[in-house]
């Protein structure tokens, strides 16, 4: 087997139509199955936000939860730690108040692991 090729891009809109254009290269080593994508984190905010939705709207979701629940101080809470950029703690109260069965039925791309400790 031939060792693997590195190869590095970033792919840039193109100024005609503000598109991304994909270097043939990289299209060949795809095709030939070579290929092993490194992305990152930002890729999924190219996709419907339903299904990958940012941290300040899953947290959102969860304070309406929380208010449905009849919480409406822990909404609160939930919300205003996002509002300040407390990600963890905004996440902890929601978990706290809501428990895990909840939480994590509310919040399917976070999982258990280490949420003893969330930072």
């Amino acid at each position: 087997m031939p060792a693997p090729t590195v190869f590095c891009t970033q792919l840039m809109p193109s100024p005609a139509d503000d598109t991304k254009e994909i270097p043939d290269r990289l299209i060949r080593e795809l095709l030939s199955g070579r290929l092993i994508p490194f992305v990152g984190a930002g890729v999924s905010r190219s996709v419907d936000r339903r299904l990958f939705p940012s941290w300040t709207d899953l947290l959102e979701r969860l304070a309406v939860r929380l208010e449905r629940e009849a919480k409406p101080d822990e909404a609160v809470a939930v919300r205003y730690a996002c509002k300040k950029g407390r990600w963890y703690q905004a996440a902890e109260e929601a978990l706290r108040e809501l428990g895990a069965a909840e939480f994590f039925g509310r919040a399917p791309g976070v999982t258990r692991a280490g949420t003893d400790t969330w930072r």
